[in-house]
C-alpha cells in the first residue's frame, strides 16, 4: 500500500491521519522514506483513514516530524532464503501442500 498524509505528524505522535487506509493491514508496520533516510513504525489498527497504536523508531531508526506532502508504504525488498513443502494426504480425494518460505529483509 502507498498513502499520504492529511496533515502534519510530530515527531511525538502515536496516531495519524491518512488519505486511505484501503489495503492497509488492520495492524502491521509502515516505512517513511524522508530525504534518503527512513523510519520504521509498527502500529496496532488502521480504518477510516486513521494509524493509531504507532510505535516509532522501530528497527534502530529515529522518530522525525513529517508534513501532508510525506507518503507512507510497507514497501519492503526481501531475498528468500530457503522453501520448504510438506505435502499431506488428508484423504483419498485431497491433498493438502504447506510450505515455509524464509525471507531475508535487505
Amino acid at each position: 500500500f502507498n498513502a499520504s498524509f492529511v496533515s502534519a505528524m510530530t515527531s511525538a505522535a502515536t496516531s495519524c491521519e491518512v488519505n486511505t487506509t484501503r489495503l492497509m493491514p488492520p495492524k502491521g508496520r509502515i516505512r517513511i522514506l524522508k530525504s534518503g533516510t527512513v523510519e520504521e513504525m509498527t502500529y496496532t489498527s488502521a480504518n477510516g483513514g486513521q494509524i493509531k497504536g504507532i510505535s516509532r523508531a522501530q528497527k534502530g531508526t529515529l522518530a522525525r516530524a513529517y508534513t501532508s506532502a510525506d507518503t507512507i508504504d510497507n514497501f519492503y525488498t526481501v531475498i528468500v532464503t530457503s522453501v520448504k513443502e510438506q505435502v499431506n494426504d488428508t484423504d483419498q480425494n485431497t491433498t493438502e501442500s504447506i510450505a515455509q518460505v524464509v525471507l531475508l529483509e535487505v
